[in-house]
C-alpha cells in the first residue's frame, strides 16, 4: 500500500511543527504549505493523501482554496478543517463543501486533530477497497469472493423471502455474530430485532425489486445480542434479479458513527451556544420567523423579553474569563428553571439571554400580567447568589419586553429593536428591573402585579375584613346572609371585592382568600351564631378552589375542628365550575352532599346554563341574578326569564334566593311568582359582621 502523505496548511510555524511532530509519529509522510498558493503548487505536483486545512491562510481562505483547485481542474484532496474559536458557522459551509471532519484549536487541539486524521484516514481506506470492489464486480468467482471476505464494509445477502445466505468478516465482526451466512436461521425481514428497530421496514423495498438508500440509521439491537450502545449505518440494499426475478438481496452497511456525529456537532454548533447548550441568536431569530408566521394567522402575540446580566462587564474583566464563562452558564440554567416547558430561551450575546413567551387568550390585560409576573420570575430565580468556584456572586438582571407581530409587516429585527429598546430603559432606571416597550400596557401589567403581590401579604397583615348581607323573607325576618370580604388596604382604604377579586381569580391567591372566608364562617357560626341554629351562611367558592385535590378533605376537617353543623353554610358555586371536569366536579359534590353541606348556583342563569347539570347535581337552591331581577317589573324578557327560573327551581324542589332586591315593585313581583329570600339594599347593605350579628339581637 502506498504511503499515506498529509500536506499541513498552517500559516503558523509553531503550530505547524507540534501538527507534523504528532502525525508523524502516527506514521504520516508529512509535508506543509504556508499560504494558499503553495498549497495549489504541491497539489499539482503530486495531490496529498489528506490535507489538514487551516480556514485563514495570508492570502486566502479554506473557501478561496477549494473553489481554486477546482478552477484548475485539479481534484480537491479529501480534507479536515481547523478553524478558530467562534468559526462554527463556517465549519458548517466547509464540511457541505467536502470536509471530512473538523476541529477547533482549543487545549486539546492536537488530541483531537490526530484522531480526526486517524478516522479519515481508515474512511480512505475502506472507500478505496470499496472502489476495487465494484472494478472487480466482473471479474472471476474467485476474487468476488475474496474481495466479498476481505471487504471492510459489512455485507449480508439473503434470499428471496429474507433468509441470510451469506455474511463477510466485516459483517460478523461489526455485529458480534459468527456464522450467520451459513445458519440460514436469521431471516431480516422477520427477526424480532430486525422489525423492531425498523431495519425490516428500510430494507422491504429491495424484497419488491428497488434499491434502497439510507444514511444515518441507528441500530441497537442488529443480529447478536441486545446492546445500548447504538451505532449509526449508511445502508445500501439491493435486488440481485434474472429475467425479471428477485433472486437475492445484497445488503451493504458501514459504521459512520464517527462521521455523522461529527455532522452534528457541526450542525449543533450552528444553532447552538456552546457553554450553556442554549439555543444562540440564529436558532432565536429563526424561531421568531416560525412565531410570526403562525401567529399572523392564528392566535394572540408572543412576548419576546431581552434578559441582560448587571454588571456582568466588571465581573468579567475582575475574576476573569472563565469565572464569567461560569458565572453565564449557572444564569442560563436558572432563567431555564424558571420558565415553562412551551418558553423558548436562547443565549444571544456574551451576557444576554432571549425568551420567547407565548400568550394566551384575548385578554391583553391578562396576557400583561402574565408577561410581567414571568420577567418577575426570571428576576427572583436570580436572587439567591451563584457559586463560582469558591466565590459567591450576587447577580441581577434587567428585562426589555415587546410583542409580536405588531402588525403584518412586522419583522424579526423590529422585535428585537423594540425590546432593546425596552431593555436599555430598564438599564437607565438602575437595572435589576423589567420594562415594556409599550409604555401603556406595562403600566397596566405593573399596577395588576402591584395588587396580585400586596394581596398575597393581605392574609398574613390581617388586612380583610368579613361583612354580612342578610337574607331575609319577605317580611323582612333575617333567616341568613351571605359572606362578603373587603380589604382594608393600608394605603388605599376600604376596598370592595370588584378591586381586587378578579385578579386573585387568576392564580392561588383566591384559594387562599376563600380559605379565610369559610375559617371567618365557622368561627362565627361556632362563636356568637351558635345559638341562632335557623341562622345559615352562604360561601361562595371559586371553581379554582373547589379544583384542588384536597378540597374535599379539607373543608370537612376545617367544620369538624369547629364542631360546626355544615348544614348551617350554604357553598355558594358558579356555573363555570361545570366546564371542563363535569364528572369529577359531581363526585365531590356529591361526597360532600352526604356529609351534609348544601350547595347553591350563584348567578343563575348568566353563564352555562345546562338544565342537563341541575338533574344530576345535589343541589338545595338557585340564586336569581341581580341583572335579571332588576328590570323583570318593566322588561318583558328579563321577567319571561325570572318566571322560567322559578319554574325550573320549583320543578326541581330547589329553593331561590333573589339577588339586588332594591325596590318594593320588584320585592312584589318576585313574591307573586314564589316563596323565597330576599337579599339587597331594599332590606339591608352589607355591613361588618359583628353589626350584622348585633343587629340580630
Amino acid at each position: 500500500m502506498a504511503e499515506d502523505r498529509v500536506l499541513i496548511a498552517e500559516d503558523d510555524e509553531g503550530i505547524q511543527d507540534l501538527i507534523a511532530s504528532e502525525l508523524a509519529d502516527a506514521g504520516w509522510k508529512v509535508s506543509s504549505a504556508r499560504s494558499g498558493a503553495e498549497v495549489l503548487a504541491s497539489i499539482r505536483e503530486e495531490a496529498p493523501t489528506l490535507l489538514l486545512l487551516d480556514y485563514g491562510l495570508p492570502d486566502m481562505d479554506a473557501q478561496e482554496l477549494i473553489e481554486a483547485i477546482r478552477g484548475e481542474g485539479l481534484t480537491v484532496p479529501p480534507f479536515i478543517l481547523s478553524t478558530g474559536r467562534g468559526d462554527e458557522d463556517l465549519a458548517v459551509r466547509m464540511m457541505k463543501l467536502g470536509a471530512r471532519d473538523y476541529v477547533v484549536k482549543d487545549t486539546v487541539f492536537l488530541r483531537h486533530l490526530a484522531g480526526a486524521a486517524e478516522r479519515v484516514r481508515g474512511e480512505l481506506r475502506r472507500e478505496a477497497v470499496l472502489k476495487e470492489t465494484q472494478r472487480a464486480l466482473g471479474a472471476s468467482e474467485a476474487l468476488l469472493f475474496g474481495i466479498f471476505s476481505q471487504a471492510p464494509i459489512a455485507i449480508l445477502v439473503t434470499d428471496a423471502r429474507g433468509r441470510a445466505t451469506n455474511a463477510n468478516a466485516a459483517f460478523e465482526l461489526l455485529w458480534g455474530v459468527e456464522g450467520l451466512g451459513t445458519s440460514g436461521t436469521v431471516n431480516v425481514l422477520e427477526d424480532p430485532s430486525c422489525r423492531e428497530s425498523g431495519f425490516s421496514e428500510l430494507i422491504a423495498p429491495a424484497y419488491r425489486g428497488n434499491v434502497c438508500r439510507e444514511y444515518g440509521f441507528s441500530h441497537g439491537r442488529p443480529f447478536g445480542e441486545p446492546s445500548e450502545n447504538r451505532i449509526i449505518l449508511n445502508i445500501i440494499a439491493f435486488p440481485i434479479m434474472e429475467e425479471g426475478i428477485l433472486q437475492s438481496v445484497v445488503i451493504l452497511q458501514e459504521d459512520v458513527t464517527a462521521r455523522y456525529l461529527a455532522e452534528e456537532r457541526a450542525h449543533r454548533l450552528s444553532l447552538f451556544d456552546p457553554l450553556t447548550g442554549l439555543p444562540n441568536r440564529k436558532h432565536v431569530m429563526d424561531r421568531i420567523v416560525e412565531r410570526m408566521n403562525f401567529l399572523r394567522r392564528y392566535g394572540t402575540p408572543d412576548a419576546l423579553m431581552l434578559v441582560n446580566v448587571d454588571r456582568f462587564k466588571i465581573i468579567n474583566e475582575v475574576r476573569g474569563n472563565l469565572a464569567g464563562d461560569e458565572l453565564i452558564s449557572q444564569v442560563g440554567a436558572r432563567l431555564r428553571g424558571a420558565l415553562r416547558d412551551v418558553d423558548f430561551l436562547g443565549r444571544i450575546a456574551a451576557d444576554e439571554f432571549a425568551v420567547i413567551l407565548p400568550t394566551e387568550g384575548q385578554n391583553p390585560d391578562k396576557n400583561s400580567l402574565s408577561v410581567l409576573s414571568a420577567a418577575e420570575r426570571l428576576r427572583q430565580t436570580l436572587k439567591e447568589p451563584l457559586n463560582v468556584g469558591s466565590e459567591r456572586h450576587e447577580v441581577s438582571v434587567s428585562v426589555g419586553i415587546t410583542l409580536f407581530p405588531e402588525s403584518p409587516s412586522d419583522s424579526p429585527s423590529e422585535a428585537f429593536r423594540r425590546a432593546d429598546t425596552a431593555l436599555h430603559r430598564a438599564k437607565e432606571g438602575g437595572g435589576n428591573q423589567s420594562a415594556f416597550f409599550e409604555l401603556g400596557m406595562g403600566n397596566s401589567a405593573r399596577e395588576r402585579y402591584r395588587v396580585e403581590r400586596e394581596l398575597s401579604e393581605a392574609v398574613s397583615r390581617g388586612e380583610f375584613e368579613l361583612y354580612l348581607q342578610p337574607q331575609v323573607l319577605r317580611s323582612g325576618k333575617p333567616v341568613g346572609a351571605e359572606c362578603l370580604i373587603r380589604w382594608r388596604h393600608p394605603e388605599r382604604g376600604l376596598l370592595a371585592p370588584g378591586a381586587f377579586i378578579p385578579i386573585a381569580e387568576e392564580s392561588d391567591l383566591i384559594v387562599r382568600i376563600g380559605e379565610w372566608v369559610l375559617n371567618e364562617a365557622c368561627a362565627l357560626l361556632a362563636g356568637p351564631l351558635r345559638p341562632r341554629d335557623d341562622f345559615r351562611l352562604s360561601v361562595n367558592v371559586s371553581p379554582r378552589h373547589f379544583a384542588k385535590p384536597d378540597f374535599v378533605d379539607w373543608i370537612v376537617s376545617l367544620f369538624d375542628r369547629f364542631g360546626v353543623d355544615p348544614r348551617r353554610v350554604v357553598l355558594e358555586i358558579t356555573e363555570g365550575l361545570f366546564l371542563g371536569n363535569s364528572s369529577g366536579v359531581v363526585e365531590r359534590m356529591g361526597t360532600l352532599s352526604q356529609r351534609g353541606f348544601e350547595f347553591s348556583v350563584d348567578d343563575f342563569g348568566t353563564g352555562y346554563s345546562s338544565l342537563a347539570y341541575l338533574k344530576r347535581l345535589p343541589l338545595s337552591e338557585l340564586k336569581i341574578d341581580k341583572a335579571f331581577v332588576q328590570d323583570a317589573g318593566n322588561d318583558a324578557n328579563d321577567g319571561a326569564l325570572v318566571e322560567s327560573i322559578v319554574a325550573v327551581a320549583q320543578r326541581l324542589g330547589l329553593s331561590l334566593v333573589a339577588e339586588g332586591v332594591e325596590t318594593e315593585s320588584q320585592a312584589d313581583f318576585l313574591a307573586a311568582l314564589a316563596e323565597m329570600r330576599y337579599q339587597g339594599y331594599l332590606f339591608a347593605r352589607p355591613a361588618p359582621a359583628e353589626e350584622v350579628i348585633a343587629a340580630l339581637g
